[in-house]
């Protein structure tokens, strides 16, 4: 029996009020059958439940009452595993998609130099080496490497050039920052959520709104420190905890520090990231679908509490990369490796 690729058979999903309150119905009673190949367009205003429809069918999350089916296996039935693989299978599918224009674009130069096709984006992954910035501790269990794989930690250099910075200011409270890279606007009302959640707390939190523009900076509850750009590596040398979207520096430059995190993983990697933060113990992952101020400011008192699990973990995560060698171990297997001039 051929079945629809996906299909939701009567779905609801009902959210718990955070505050106690009557529970919030956000899909009701949604039919859908999708076959192969076959494209649609989920349109709707903000807050009609676009996304939590999407994230039913992604298998990030089940429905509360129906079915949610893929290739007829019916999600509730799965065990946790079963769905990781899925979701690792769908997310595939989507990135090859995606990137297909770019292997298209890429394939038309290839046969100008005479080389073969990509027929799938791993092709173009280099049969010399593959490096990557982070250490084997930190990712999840591989049994399957390419022999040129090298696990190096991240590459940053420690001596970057100097940025502004008001450290006359920092008051010798432990120093919670706070970061969403470079790609989120400055406006964005996570950082009220951040200052929110920090106000009153026993530390000081800085913010670092990632615009390098000098526009003007929001007034924030509870008087964080907030700067258009600041000097990151110098800031995690004295922090105590960073917030942060769960982007690749950020976290790995954190974790050089032997800096636990409470993550927010916004988009793009940063949910895979987020999810090897919270596999080795170096943070607390709170979705953005579920992310509150009662709930974060419960994750930044959990992870500053004397003792805590996560401190030792990202300690731990530190000792690891600086075991796997860096920028340092990564110019030496690129002379080793790569053919040299003649003389």
């Amino acid at each position: 029996m051929n079945h629809p690729l996906l299909e939701l058979d009567h779905v609801q999903k009902t959210y718990a009020a955070p505050d106690g309150g009557a529970p919030v119905t956000v899909l009701t009673d949604i039919c859908l059958q999708l076959a192969a190949g076959e494209a649609v367009a989920i349109i709707g205003p903000s807050g009609s439940g676009k996304s939590t429809l999407l994230n039913i069918l992604g298998a990030l999350d089940l429905p509360t009452a129906g079915r949610a089916l893929i290739a007829g296996r019916d999600l509730a039935t799965l065990g946790e595993n079963d769905l990781a693989a899925l979701r690792n299978r769908l997310a595939y599918a989507v990135s090859d998609h995606f990137i297909a224009p770019i292997q298209a674009v890429l394939n038309r130069y290839r046969r100008r130099w005479n080389l073969p096709a990509l027929r799938i984006p791993d092709d173009s992954f280099s049969p010399t080496a593959q490096l990557a910035q982070m250490p084997r501790e930190f990712d999840f269990p591989r049994s399957r490497l390419p022999a040129g794989f090298h696990y190096l930690g991240p590459w940053f250099d420690a001596a970057a050039p100097p940025v502004p910075f008001p450290f006359d200011r920092l008051d010798g409270r432990p120093l919670i920052y706070g970061s969403l890279g470079t790609l989120q606007r400055k406006d964005s009302h996570y950082f009220a959520l951040m200052a929110e959640a920090c106000a009153g707390l026993d530390a000081q939190l800085v913010l670092s709104l990632g615009d390098s523009t000098g526009s003007k900076i929001p007034d924030l509850p509870g008087n964080p420190l907030v700067v258009n750009y600041a000097p990151q590596t110098e800031l995690l040398r004295r922090a105590a905890l960073t917030i942060t979207h769960s982007g690749m520096n950020t976290t790995q430059q954190s974790l050089a520090f032997g800096v636990p995190m409470v993550a927010i993983p916004l988009a793009h990697d940063q949910p895979a990231i987020a999810a090897r933060t919270a596999r080795t113990s170096a943070g607390i992952v709170i979705p953005p679908a579920k992310l509150t101020t009662a709930r974060l400011r419960a994750a930044v008192q959990q992870a500053l509490a004397p003792g805590n699990p996560f401190k030792a973990s990202a300690d731990r995560m530190s000792q690891a990369i600086q075991r796997a060698g860096g920028l340092s171990r990564a110019a030496d297997l690129a002379e080793q490796l790569l053919p040299q001039p003649s003389p």
